[in-house]
């Protein structure tokens, strides 16, 4: 019942507002994937033209069904966030993804220049084949929470040097001047080789090395040597996504 209600809920709003809502049903008939435009924006996506840019980021804990919302937000003319739509997913998988941003071109009739979103693989390879023009740039601040939760564990007991590694990958992540771009190589490889000379040789530095090595090939997604060539709208995360999270929860 709680599914007929929603569904009944926003197809009124569609009908009466104009406001574009989809659906989705998995093989058991349940609830799968839902989007929702919300009040306004498809104006103000117009008047962004070619440099529109949107942050996507997904919450868990938000309903008693286990399902994931995730919001599109954008910057408006005068710096204020503004949401643009609401997802409901079930499975954050790479179909439901991609199902999730074909509705979002349906709804607006144009792409993002630039897209932000966290590291999730399934999001990053729906991204890659359903809008492989968008610039898809990874947000800092979860970049930063992946590299501590891969990183830090090796050097639990050496505080100072995980305090030296941290400030190397900042530095490497930060730098802004395109001039970077020309040692950046030598700046990564640099840290692989401090991780390797302070750490023991373990299964868990493999797979460690191995999560640097797949990093190193995204650069462009994600430092700022090169993001900051772009216009993002002073964006860099997904933070203005995440703010809103917790009032369009409640």
């Amino acid at each position: 019942m709680d599914s007929s209600n929603l569904i009944e809920t926003f197809e009124s709003r569609r009908d009466e507002q104009d406001l574009f809502y989809k659906h989705r049903l998995n093989s058991a008939d349940q609830l799968d994937c839902v989007f929702v435009e919300f009040e306004g924006p498809r104006e103000l996506w117009a008047k962004g033209g070619v440099d529109n840019v949107c942050m996507f980021d997904t919450q868990h804990g938000t309903s008693s069904y286990d399902m994931k919302t995730g919001l599109f937000v954008t910057i408006d003319e005068s710096g204020k966030t503004k949401i643009l739509a609401l997802s409901v997913l079930k499975s954050e998988d790479k179909p439901s993804f991609i199902w999730i941003f074909t509705m979002f071109a349906l709804c607006f009739g144009s792409l993002p220049q630039v897209i932000f979103t966290d590291s999730d693989s399934a999001m990053f390879w729906a991204l890659l084949e359903c809008w492989p023009t968008v610039l898809h740039f990874m947000c800092i601040f979860h970049l930063w929470k992946n590299f501590f939760e891969h990183l830090r564990p090796l050097f639990i007991h050496h505080p100072t040097e995980w305090q030296v590694l941290a400030r190397k990958f900042w530095k490497i992540a930060k730098d802004s001047d395109i001039s970077a771009r020309e040692t950046f190589t030598a700046a990564f490889d640099d840290l692989v080789l401090y991780v390797v000379e302070n750490t023991p040789d373990t299964p868990a530095r493999v797979l460690v090395l191995a999560w640097l090595s797949e990093l190193r090939e995204r650069h462009g997604r994600w430092a700022a040597a090169w993001k900051w060539t772009v216009l993002t709208l002073g964006a860099h995360s997904t933070g203005p996504s995440e703010a809103v999270h917790s009032a369009v929860r409640n």
